[in-house]
């Protein structure tokens, strides 16, 4: 399969997978390889290129096998070899005899594949394999711009400003955990405690110094709401932010998905 796939048809690009390019990538199987599988997702959408760190253990020696962003698997001890190899469009024939040096197979970035096809040198009896890597995944950015004209949003829903903090929420008799709904003890006693109603009704009324001209609410968090009026995304601002009666206010709402 890994023949068929990466490198019996390497010279014709368009009939093998992983991007083959021959003029940056050399492809090269012999009568066999080691193909080490990393899961799909543990690598995300590709293992990210040049980032490939794997160390090979043989009878206590330690080989590092490190890739070249190119889909190449190179000896770092012989990183110099390999760069000649590169650089002269694999050709063997400037640097030593034994290939490149250094060039020990390579890695399928999309698909978390790594082939050692250099199994002569790399894999023997008691070898163990340490890989280290890093995976890529693409995250879309969503912006959405929020815009409150001078007079819209010039009421608050703190509680604070309602005549004994009875607030903005109704709560039937009987509703379950208060607790969800409001803080502890909201009739605070001399000592510190207190309990819950039985039931809440919205408030109709403001305090007084709400209800002046001069009064204006900062804004602290925004959400956003599908059509069908669920909260769906909640911004909370570095800090408040106070209206305008003049000019309208835009605030600008990102988030990653």
């Amino acid at each position: 399969m890994i023949n068929k796939t990466f490198y019996k048809d390497s010279d014709k690009p368009y009939r093998t997978f992983g991007n083959n390019n021959p003029n940056v990538e050399h492809r090269e199987l012999h009568t066999s390889s080691s193909v080490i599988s990393v899961a799909r997702g543990l690598y995300g959408e590709q293992i990210k290129p040049e980032s490939v760190d794997l160390d090979i253990t043989i009878n206590g020696n330690t080989f590092t096998i490190k890739d070249d962003g190119d889909g190449n698997l190179y000896d770092n001890a012989h990183s110099a070899s390999f760069a000649s190899f590169k650089s002269s469009s694999f050709s063997r024939t400037p640097v030593a005899s034994n290939g490149s040096g250094s060039e020990v197979g390579n890695v399928f970035y999309s698909q978390g594949l790594i082939v050692l096809t250099d199994t002569g040198s790399y894999t023997q009896d008691q070898t163990s394999y340490t890989l280290k890597y890093q995976a890529t995944q693409t995250h879309y950015e969503y912006e959405y711009r929020v815009i409150a004209k001078p007079f819209e949003f010039n009421t608050t829903t703190n509680i604070s400003a309602t005549p004994g903090r009875s607030g903005s929420l109704t709560l039937k008799a009987g509703t379950v955990s208060m607790s969800n709904f409001l803080p502890p003890g909201d009739q605070p006693l001399n000592s510190g405690t207190g309990s819950f109603k039985t039931e809440y009704n919205a408030t109709t009324q403001s305090l007084g110094f709400v209800t002046g001209s001069e009064f204006n609410p900062y804004v602290t968090q925004i959400g956003l709401y599908t059509d069908d009026g669920e909260l769906a995304v909640v911004g909370k601002l570095g800090k408040p932010i106070k209206l305008s009666d003049e000019i309208s206010t835009t605030f600008v709402v990102r988030f990653d998905v």
